[in-house]
């Protein structure tokens, strides 16, 4: 996939803008060793565009805004280590732009993962099913963060496919990008930064990003 725009050399931009484009990232980890060093809460985000020119508006402002930082074009955002000023700053001068967000949050004290049909599937992987299950996706194509294929990845891939499309197609094709390169899925790892920051309730911030994202983008939240 092009790193500038989402119209790739192996897609015609006419059948690109047919689709949904869905960018999808996570906060915390998938283990249970909870007070041994796995988080208390796992979430899994996703950024949904129901245009590739909506797509393509996000990533010029994420570059304008950037730009008005000083920071180098291929700084990577993130969450956790990004100064949260830029964070703010990027969250308040992205809300002009349409797209919708949908969350699947896992609050690990409650989960009896035995309760659910995990199978031999990753939590990680799971949860992403279950995300993109309640989402209202047609056609879509996703893009998930990852540097390298797998034959593992390619199994996913199929996995969360034959899952999705047993009535219609709802999922058309799912990728791995490294984020590095894609400015979208670090604008999803800066949402699902905050969604799981507003779970935690010893930081003074905890309400301070998530609330800045306005009502009609509808930030859905679901809990499993």
């Amino acid at each position: 996939m092009s790193s500038s725009r989402l119209d790739s050399k192996t897609e015609s931009p006419t059948q690109y803008r047919s689709r949904q484009l869905v960018f999808i990232d996570d906060s915390g980890d998938p283990g249970f060793k909870l007070g041994g060093g796995s988080s208390d809460f796992f979430v899994i985000a996703a950024v949904i565009f129901d245009s590739v020119d909506d797509a393509n508006k996000l990533r010029e402002k994420i570059r304008e805004c950037k730009k008005h930082l000083r920071l180098v074009e291929n700084y990577e955002l993130k969450f956790y280590s990004t100064k949260k000023r830029y964070v703010t700053y990027i969250l308040k001068n992205t809300t002009s732009i349409p797209f919708r967000v949908e969350t699947m949050v896992i609050d690990k004290s409650n989960f009896r993962i035995g309760e659910y049909d995990v199978g031999h599937m990753s939590l990680y992987y799971f949860t992403i099913r279950e995300l993109l299950l309640k989402s209202k996706l047609f056609d879509a194509f996703v893009v998930l963060d990852g540097k390298n294929e797998s034959t593992y990845r390619r199994d996913v891939k199929s996995y969360i496919r034959n899952q999705l499309n047993t009535n219609s197609r709802r999922v058309r094709q799912i990728r791995f990008v490294d984020s590095k390169s894609e400015a979208l899925i670090q604008f999803a790892d800066l949402v699902v930064g905050s969604v799981r920051r507003s779970y935690d309730v010893l930081k003074s911030d905890q309400n301070d990003y998530l609330r800045i994202i306005p009502r009609e983008t509808s930030v859905k939240i679901n809990m499993l």
